[in-house]
């Protein structure tokens, strides 16, 4: 399901046979690029949606049912339930063109800013950045043949470029799992916390949700700091989670952020707080979820 705006890559013409030819394949994602003229696409902590893969092909099974995000804006082109799909990701790219033009950002800057003036629906320092005099662009390269047979990558792959599943996860027995990351063979215990039957001598799944939020945003922060030119070595954040019960579930995160030692900028402080609601795990949190989000700071003596 691509917009107007969007096309894929040469790539996709040899690629295609294949994906459709596959029968345990429901959802096909892929990394979608925001050009920003005829030759570069832009990457800076608002802009990065090519470093993730989303859906955008979906096989269509008879009697399934969809739910959709009922929105005014963003309410995104597939059912909210896509997930719930057997994905794979495909290495074929997708050029976004909607950005390419200044007539074009104008008129969207504009366009967001009359439908959501409070970013209710979006990001409004995202709406903000869409006229950056200066934004950080990166020059459109064809993928070298190591980084299309996944080489480059070292991600697992089968014949037709497509990348297998990430995570593979066995029930051990006694409220305990091991998952293991298909791509570098590492493995993590999950066990059942002790106020819910379990043994508690290892990281609960609900452990691992807060924890991949704390992880996810040190990621984004550390890329965004690159782009910028400063440095966050050492940054740490502490994260609790509070649970709730029927259904039994996280209802708060509390994620205190501690920079280390630096003369940070306003601009480079700003930075690095927008990470902290800017990652994909913390846009896959129900919206119901409380977050509660600090950030602590200490200049160099």
């Amino acid at each position: 399901m691509l917009d107007a705006d969007e096309i894929f890559d040469d790539e996709i013409i040899s690629a295609l046979p294949h994906l459709l030819a596959n029968p345990e394949a429901d959802s096909y994602s892929f990394r979608l690029y925001d050009m920003w003229n005829e030759t570069c696409y832009r990457e800076d902590v608002f802009w990065q949606a090519h470093n993730y893969y989303r859906p955008f092909l979906l096989r269509y099974r008879e009697g399934q049912e969809q739910s959709w995000q009922e929105t005014p804006l963003h309410c995104g082109r597939l059912p909210l339930n896509t997930g719930d799909r057997k994905e794979v990701c495909c290495q074929v790219r997708v050029k976004h063109w909607g950005w390419s033009r200044p007539a074009d950002r104008l008129n969207k800057y504009y366009r967001y800013k009359k439908l959501d003036p409070h970013g209710t629906y979006g990001i409004k320092e995202q709406y903000l950045s869409i006229l950056d005099p200066k934004p950080n662009l990166v020059r459109w390269q064809a993928e070298t043949a190591e980084e299309k047979t996944g080489e480059q990558r070292k991600t697992p792959h089968n014949e037709e470029g497509l990348f297998l599943a990430t995570i593979q996860t066995t029930y051990k027995g006694g409220l305990r799992t091991e998952a293991v990351h298909t791509q570098s063979g590492s493995a993590l215990i999950t066990d059942a916390p002790i106020d819910n039957h379990g043994r508690g001598e290892a990281f609960s799944p609900t452990d691992l949700l807060a924890a991949s939020y704390g992880s996810c945003v040190l990621t984004i922060m550390g890329l965004a700091a690159q782009t910028h030119g400063f440095n966050i070595d050492g940054a740490k954040v502490v994260t609790t989670k509070v649970m709730g019960t029927n259904p039994r579930r996280i209802v708060e995160l509390i994620a205190e952020f501690i920079l280390p030692p630096n003369s940070y900028t306003a601009k480079e402080r700003k930075i690095i707080e927008l990470t902290a609601k800017e990652c994909p795990v913390y846009n896959s949190l129900h919206p119901d979820m409380k977050k509660t989000i600090t950030f602590s700071y200490s200049e160099m003596t």
